[in-house]
């Protein structure tokens, strides 16, 4: 730096004579010292002032560029939205249209709906990646559904779990289909996998989403099934979100009813152990449960058997009960309530194993009602498959069809199946002072 702005009095020094060229006095040589100093502070502004400059420069082009590539980003983004938005609107007019019916052109389409060729093409495109549309030279493009005797079909997704729920669910969904003359097509979604993944590549009228081990449903998820082109319902949970259709049991209820039926058989102390993955109607079972206890001055405490997605739930119960039963259940708990009728057999077994015996040392209480034998004589609260099987279909039949009569949200309600498995600590309540007590709930 100081070589590329040295100081004046050394510049010219060589043109002064030797006696000029060196102060005499103090005065002198401070002056030159000022002189010196002022040169180095102006080398410095200069320096400093180029340097901002150049900073100045490189800020105002990265900005520039930055700006042209967000500017990009953000049409790109619009266009890609907008040719969502097209292929859902186009999506759902293919639905209400037969077969071999002549389908808009893009000239048409750009007039209708005041979108570029460019979206408009890319719609159309995916519409006939998916079989929907077929194109003839000469003649137009037409509705291509492929469907068998004009019946609209339904895809339902279940998840690939072993369950004797999902199995009857399955079942009562075919007969309820034949019945209301739509055709109904089944497909599992592995665990690790996003279940709403086949939507889009979705040929079916309409689809049904299954219960899936996942206590909530992403933003994105939401978003994804409120925007579905097919109408799509989600059958076994219950979604409180505006624009979501579901058909499901009322679960909290359901777990209300429970603890209300094993007060009244005079039991105060419940365990409750969770035996499947930790489903959404697992919880809302369970807040049912803990909601009448701490309103009855019941004691509940709840156990989790930590079932992991893909592990049989009956192992995980036996497994359980075997290495905890007697530390934390015997002896402190009169009634055991396990979140489902499957793991509930195991449970049996398990505790004829220990020597445990039901009712008489221990009163047992589950959920659903499979056809299991060994839990025939198992007091449960079950929700109708059958009646939740329909109601799924009809409010699918009610959507394609475009009354849009029946609500968005449907709650089944819980039925109570009274059997041997509970015993009878206190015969003398009256219902009138259950009632009483649960105001509160």
């Amino acid at each position: 730096f100081l070589e590329l702005l040295p100081p004046l009095y050394r510049q010219h020094s060589h043109r002064l004579p030797e006696s000029e060229s060196r102060p005499r006095n103090v005065a002198a040589r401070a002056r030159h010292l000022f002189k010196y100093c002022i040169n180095v502070l102006a080398g410095f502004f200069i320096f400093s002032s180029e340097t901002l400059l150049l900073f100045f420069i490189f800020i105002v082009k990265y900005r520039c560029v930055k700006k042209t590539h967000m500017e990009a980003r953000v049409v790109f983004v619009t266009a890609a939205q907008k040719t969502d938005e097209l292929f859902r609107e186009l999506r759902r007019r293919i639905n209400s249209l037969p077969d071999g019916t002549l389908f808009p052109s893009v000239r048409q389409l750009m007039r209708e709906t005041s979108a570029s060729q460019a979206v408009v093409c890319q719609a159309l495109k995916r519409l006939a990646k998916l079989g929907l549309l077929i194109s003839s030279h000469g003649h137009g493009t037409f509705v291509n559904r492929k469907r068998n005797d004009g019946k609209p079909q339904i895809l339902a997704l279940f998840p690939r779990y072993e369950s004797h729920t999902f199995s009857e669910l399955r079942q009562e969904l075919l007969i309820a289909a034949n019945e209301l003359q739509v055709e109904l097509v089944t497909r599992e979604v592995p665990l690790n996998e996003d279940f709403l993944s086949p939507l889009e590549s979705c040929t079916a009228d309409a689809v049904i989403l299954m219960e899936q081990p996942a206590p909530r449903l992403t933003f994105q998820q939401i978003t994804q099934v409120v925007n579905s082109p097919v109408p799509t319902v989600f059958c076994g949970r219950k979604v409180a979100v505006p624009g979501i259709q579901y058909v499901a049991g009322n679960a909290e209820a359901a777990g209300l009813t429970a603890a209300c039926h094993l007060w009244q058989a005079g039991h105060r102390k419940l365990a409750v152990l969770l035996s499947e993955p930790h489903f959404s109607a697992t919880d809302e079972r369970r807040a049912g449960m803990e909601m009448f206890a701490s309103a009855n001055d019941c004691r509940l405490e709840v156990f989790d058997s930590h079932t992991r997605q893909g592990q049989s739930s009956s192992e995980a119960v036996s497994r359980w009960l075997e290495n905890n039963f007697d530390s934390l259940i015997r002896g402190r708990f009169t009634a055991l309530v396990v979140i489902s009728t499957e793991s509930a057999a195991a449970a049996l077994h398990t505790l004829e194993k220990l020597g445990v015996k039901v009712p008489e040392e221990l009163s047992m209480f589950s959920f659903g009602n499979p056809q299991i034998p060994e839990t025939d004589f198992l007091s449960v609260i079950d929700i109708p498959l059958c009646t939740v099987a329909r109601r799924t279909i009809e409010l699918i039949k009610d959507r394609l069809s475009g009354s849009n009569q029946l609500p968005a949200q449907i709650q089944i309600a819980p039925r109570l199946l009274p059997r041997r498995s509970v015993m009878q600590l206190i015969r003398d309540v009256q219902p009138e002072t259950i009632q009483q007590k649960g105001n509160t709930v």
